[in-house]
């Protein structure tokens, strides 16, 4: 069995669908969590000057997107055709587009800058927020599985999932306006393999 090192902070982050995947699909893996404070050391040693990176059997491979893809193609999480890893990749452009758009509020929300959080929310925010989440609604009530794809679980389960997590952390109404996505996050939250760790984490960690 291949042995995985996957380096990031000690948060979610933008690494959490990683951990999440290789949790669900029982990968042998060492989760490295750089202390705070150990980071300008380490920083030296990373291949790009930043983290995620995964490491195996002589490879590395820096930025969470080309681990998840990578992963999702390993471990068959990928879709069960070229349409449907088409449809993954479609998806996350969306969110990560989306995501883009409204930065600055996230980043207020979280204490990470200043700004008016009420404008932000009201004016950048929201209306992005409605413009994904219409159309993940409509690309989940295609599929019969109960998660994105047709063919059941995929990678982009666990970077949606963990996305809902977020939004629900800086928008205390985004569960109640979506139901739905709070009732998918729990489904992918509670895969096999999975589950513990989700209940095991710190409950509202970024």
């Amino acid at each position: 069995m291949v042995h995985y090192k996957l380096y990031y902070f000690p948060i979610r982050g933008i690494v959490e669908p990683i951990r999440d995947l290789l949790k669900y699909a029982k990968a042998d893996f060492e989760d490295v969590r750089i202390p705070k404070e150990e980071w300008p050391q380490f920083k030296e040693k990373t291949p790009t000057g930043k983290v995620p990176y995964l490491e195996f059997e002589g490879n590395v491979i820096p930025e969470s997107m080309a681990i998840l893809r990578y992963l999702g193609r390993e471990f068959n999480l990928n879709g069960a055709n070229n349409v449907e890893a088409a449809e993954i990749d479609s998806v996350v452009e969306v969110v990560k587009d989306t995501a883009n758009k409204v930065r600055d509020y996230i980043r207020v929300a979280r204490g990470l800058q200043e700004g008016d959080r009420i404008e932000l929310f009201r004016d950048l925010y929201v209306p992005n927020r409605d413009v994904l989440m219409a159309y993940i609604t409509k690309q989940m009530q295609k599929s019969k599985s109960g998660f994105l794809l047709n063919s059941g679980v995929s990678w982009a389960d666990f970077f949606l999932a963990e996305t809902f997590e977020t939004l629900s952390l800086v928008d205390e109404d985004f569960n109640t306006r979506y139901p739905g996505a709070a009732v998918y996050k729990r489904r992918v939250f509670n895969l096999p393999n999975l589950k513990e760790y989700i209940d095991s984490r710190p409950e509202g960690s970024f």
